[in-house]
């Protein structure tokens, strides 16, 4: 009789606003290399990050004590860390893969854009286009409110019938923003990154979604903006606020006159620091929304 094969799985549960926190301390912790994944708690503002191991690097109550050591650390710097649940345990290796299915739920934006993972039988309402993205090994798929956010302003400002829009994304990711901005209809579409990963998870989810044509992806760094010419009608830059702040000029000069430019990834208190910066570069903040921890926006290019 054949032993049935089990893995490690570590697990934090913590609020939705502290996702991406939470999974560079697991990449801190435990190595890039055991690819933490993330997935929100159904019909909850709580989510899991996880990392799955054939074996443990330490006895599972001195993890457990150096998650809640780092948890605290969060929590100082003013993280909702609130009520964490940590977890070790075994499961069998056949139930890894399907673990986060049952937690992963279908998004869908005013009515014009669902966002699905691969096994979901639910179909599109009349006029919505759907895009196929899994959960996994990367996050970016639209769950987390930044990401969200930026989806949110792609449909709203999407092209009208025969009206021709351009798309620049900055740190593309997952590659979801420029999937959905072609699936919407913008042309032509560029997104880069500095993470050669990305950007190959960026073509690779554009082809499972027959975009790979309409999207230019390249690994690139910000500071390299000046080296292509174009000015675009819609910017995304889901970036860190120093990052916003530092890199204001070269983005500021890629929006066209009247474009709009979708800023994300900021935590609550350094978000006026940014939209002041962006007004010397005359851009107008035309909307913002706060969720948890963070707060994104959207500003318009007036001159």
């Amino acid at each position: 009789m054949s032993k049935i094969k089990t893995i490690w799985q570590i697990s934090v549960e913590i609020p939705l606003e502290s996702e991406d926190a939470v999974l560079e301390l697991f990449n801190r912790m435990f190595g890039e290399q055991s690819n933490p994944s993330a997935w929100q708690l159904h019909e909850s503002n709580r989510t899991k990050v996880s990392i799955y191991t054939s074996e443990l690097q330490a006895p599972p109550l001195n993890i457990k004590a150096n998650l809640k050591k780092e948890l605290n650390l969060l929590k100082d710097l003013g993280l909702d860390i609130s009520s964490p649940k940590i977890s070790i345990r075994q499961i069998k290796e056949e139930d890894w893969a399907e673990s986060w299915k049952k937690h992963f739920k279908v998004l869908t934006f005013d009515k014009k854009l669902m966002i699905a993972p691969s096994w979901s039988k639910r179909n599109p309402s009349k006029g919505m286009v759907k895009l196929i993205l899994d959960p996994g090994l990367s996050f970016g798929t639209g769950h987390h409110p930044t990401t969200s956010y930026c989806l949110s302003q792609i449909v709203e400002y999407s092209p009208e019938k025969n009206q021709k829009k351009s798309m620049l994304d900055i740190g593309c990711g997952t590659g979801i923003l420029s999937i959905a901005a072609a699936a919407l209809g913008y042309s032509p579409i560029f997104g880069f990154d500095n993470d050669p990963e990305a950007a190959k998870n960026s073509i690779k989810n554009a082809a499972i979604n027959h975009y790979e044509s309409l999207i230019d992806f390249q690994i690139l760094g910000i500071e390299t903006m000046d080296k292509f010419p174009n000015n675009w009608d819609l910017v995304c830059a889901n970036l860190e606020a120093p990052l916003l702040i530092e890199f204001a000029q070269k983005i500021s000069f890629k929006v066209t006159q009247q474009g709009k430019l979708i800023i994300a990834g900021i935590l609550n208190h350094q978000f006026e620091d940014v939209v002041k910066t962006y007004t010397k570069y005359g851009f107008t903040l035309i909307k913002n929304i706060t969720e948890g921890e963070w707060t994104s926006g959207t500003l318009i290019k007036n001159k």
